[in-house]
């Protein structure tokens, strides 16, 4: 109303069906006139600003969004589904309509995807930066993304900055009265239907291993469920009967899930009006107004027909005939009884067989969900205020605080800033690992690299960084940045088809940009079974089903980078790297040089892996070989082996035409923090001891705990003061463990 007086346009309402009717007798009772329309003509004839209209037409495309000022979204988990058309058509059609509004009463506590599709309505953010700044995918379940654990807060703030969840007049300002505003008891009736017993028999049975178990496996396939449902359909009907008939003068509301239900319910309770998808949108409207009025005391319908927006505030029992795990369809159903105006304790009775135990318990815990992300976000409301602006609640400033011996320095600070004050040639080793752009968010402050909205941005930032880097760094001594390159999802570009972006490659140009000198590439071989638990590209089914759109694993690299040496030197750093034949073996060496590198794990193995890959004997063998004069001077003796198909490590190097060589790389998905034995591997190819190695970018702090290890100066820049803090700990622990005293040592002071 405000919106259409003070820009003299006008304001669309979508509903769904059958709650038109209802909100234009609610607004009256405010002195706001709205009118029903069913077209463009009607809209631009009508005298009111505000009209309303049911999501069918709007969908239908009978109006034009161009000539509304403002749309409104009642019951707005229309936008629910990702890929629907609905949700489409809404945050396309609506994109340049300047004001918007969206309701819901229930954002579904396990569909991260419906917040994300409500912010990219309302030109917030896209649903898939939203997905790449604060969620990762669940190991458990590669259809899922979970709320990564250090994005909580920040998270919900930036929720709370367009979107507020009011349970009641007091979460907006304790100073509010809540009267009126408190919903009466939710009676919730577990109405158990046996199975009988040669069925249960029957069905123990799996399929695929043969054994049985106590119950049948009733899972989240649509087609087990529903024919476990065809199974139990009259026992559960007739359980709904009863229901019925020991409350004869009440009005009852039967939600039913299939025809078949609706079929035997009408059958069993002669006196139930049934609303049905095939009757035509005026008979809908009719049936359902019907009971609104009272003048049908029992109605059956599905929650896909009804379960949105009405207001039944004058029945109290409620009575599901079947359930399902759709939990923001149970609960929006339950809320057209329990809602605010009902006077009297609502009795939900839930029918379901006894081998459905697994679906009640599901909707139990996208309750509690439910009431968890609810009390989420009025706290994080409460705390932060309503913002309009999520950069007005991140910091810039940062208290600085370090650690500082004579075996490392761990600072909590900015990179950028830190850096600036080392002098001149001052590192001589610094191995990084770089945040990967716009893809995660580790803090809420502006100074986190990955506080950005893009590549652009980010490299931005570390034009900041990088010349700084060359300044400090020794004449002729290496840099290592760790990184690998990144999936860009369908949900984040505007083709909807998952590609790969090669941050690497940038990563090298930024560098070379500055004066770095590019090396080459290690190439770190991971586990591609791993990274298919967190994404659909790799997967064997998807691969069958249209093998065109699968990828490969995903490497990580060490990228090696040079300073100049100082003029007059010639290749020589100005304090080179150097090493005894003891302390760098030929063997050492030809595996060093190799630019596929394997991690040793440095993880508890299963039994079957004992005879895997280990670093140190792969050395230790080459050794051996040497001193019985069998190493080989000319050719790699044993080249480094990989169980990745996607590495062929054994392709003969002499084999090739025209002297071109033939090469690949592996795969597998980033983990952080970055591997000890990759950074321990990096100090001592490329730093002598007693030299100092930087991390501008060290999290928890690997970098300077390998280099206290290794016998060199540890130097670390951390960001984050919950990562400094563990960092932190970490350096002391293991300078500390240097200083102890071995009884070797004592000996020789003896």
């Amino acid at each position: 109303r405000i919106v259409a007086e003070r820009t003299g346009g006008k304001i669309l309402i979508a509903c769904p069906l059958g709650v038109t009717k209802q909100t234009i007798n609610e607004a009256s009772k405010l002195g706001v006139p709205v009118r029903y329309v069913r077209s463009q003509a009607e809209a631009d004839a009508a005298p009111e600003a505000l009209v309303i209209s049911n999501y069918d037409m709007v969908i239908k495309g009978v109006f034009n969004p161009d000539r509304f000022t403002g749309i409104v979204l009642d019951e707005s988990s229309k936008l629910k589904a990702f890929t629907s058309k609905t949700k489409r058509y809404l945050i396309e059609a609506f994109q340049r309509t300047p004001y918007k509004l969206a309701c819901s009463a229930t954002p579904s506590p396990n569909d991260t995807k419906e917040l994300g599709n409500h912010a990219e309505f309302l030109d917030i953010m896209s649903s898939g930066e939203m997905l790449t700044r604060w969620f990762i995918r669940d190991s458990m379940n590669a259809n899922e993304m979970r709320l990564k654990g250090h994005a909580i807060k920040d998270f919900w703030r930036w929720v709370t900055s367009w979107a507020v969840c009011i349970n009641k007049p007091s979460d907006l300002d304790p100073e509010y009265s809540d009267e009126g505003y408190l919903l009466p008891d939710l009676d919730i009736h577990y109405e158990l239907v046996e199975v009988p017993l040669d069925r249960l028999i029957a069905d123990s049975a799996d399929k695929k291993t043969n054994q049985l178990s106590m119950l049948p496996s009733i899972n989240n396939s649509a087609t087990t469920m529903f024919a476990e449902k065809r199974a139990t359909l009259a026992d559960r009907i007739a359980r709904v009967a009863e229901i019925v008939r020991a409350h004869p003068d009440e009005p009852i509301l039967i939600w039913h899930l299939t025809d078949a239900e609706r079929d035997v319910i009408a059958r069993e309770i002669p006196e139930a009006l049934i609303v049905t998808g095939s009757q035509s949108m005026e008979e809908k409207t009719d049936r359902l107004e019907q009971f609104s009025d009272g003048r049908a005391r029992i109605m059956a319908t599905k929650p896909s027909i009804a379960g949105h927006g009405l207001n039944w505030q004058h029945c109290s029992r409620v009575i599901f005939s079947s359930m399902s795990h759709k939990f923001e369809e149970f609960w929006q159903a339950i809320g057209r009884s329990h809602r605010y105006g009902q006077k009297n304790e609502v009795h939900v009775h839930l029918v379901y067989a006894e081998t459905e135990e697994n679906i009640i318990r599901s909707i139990h815990d996208k309750w509690l969900k439910h009431n968890e992300m609810s009390e989420q976000m009025v706290k994080t409301m409460k705390e932060s205020g309503l913002e309009n602006d999520i950069k007005h609640q991140m910091q810039i400033d940062i208290e600085r605080r370090e650690m500082r011996t004579d075996r490392y320095h761990a600072v909590n600070c900015d990179a950028v800033e830190e850096i600036k004050a080392l002098p001149d040639n001052h590192v001589h080793l610094s191995v990084s690992s770089w945040p990967f752009s716009d893809q995660y968010m580790y803090s809420a402050n502006v100074r986190d690299f990955g506080n950005c909205d893009n590549d652009e941005d980010f490299f931005r930032q570390l034009d900041f960084l990088i010349p700084e880097l060359l300044r400090v760094t020794v004449p002729g001594r290496v840099a290592v940045v760790h990184a690998k390159d990144r999936i860009v999802y369908g949900t984040k570009n505007s083709h909807g088809n998952m590609y790969i972006e090669p941050f690497s490659d940038k990563c090298i140009q930024a560098m070379v940009r500055h004066g770095w000198l590019y090396l080459g590439r290690i190439t770190i071989s991971t586990d591609v079974v791993r990274e298919n638990t967190h994404t659909h590209r790799l997967t064997q089914t998807e691969m069958r089903k249209g093998g065109e759109r699968m990828g490969i694993g995903m490497p990580e690299y060490g990228l090696i980078f040079r300073k100049l040496p100082t003029a007059g030197n010639g290749t020589m750093s100005d304090e080179p790297v150097t090493n005894t034949p003891e302390e760098y073996s030929l063997a050492r060496w030809q595996i060093d040089a190799n630019s596929h590198w394997r991690s040793s794990g440095d993880r508890l193995i299963y039994p079957w892996e004992r005879d895997g890959y280990d670093y140190d004997d792969h050395i230790q063998h080459l050794e051996d070989l040497d001193e019985q004069g069998r190493l080989s001077r000319s050719s790699m003796s044993e080249p480094i082996p990989s169980d990745n198909p996607l590495v062929w490590w054994d392709i003969r190097r002499q084999d090739v035409l025209n002297g071109k060589v033939a090469r690949a790389n592996g795969d597998e998905k980033h983990i952080c923090p970055l591997q000890l034995d990759f950074i321990r591997r990096c100090i001592e190819r490329w730093s002598n001891k007693g030299d100092r190695v930087l991390d501008y970018f060290a999290g928890i702090m690997s970098v300077p705990v390998v280099a206290i290890e290794t016998g060199r100066y540890g130097i670390g820049f951390e960001l984050k003061p919950e990562y400094y803090d563990i960092g932190a700990r970490y350096c002391h622990e293991r300078a500390y463990e240097k200083e102890l005293p071995t009884l070797f040592s004592m000996d020789e002071e003896c």
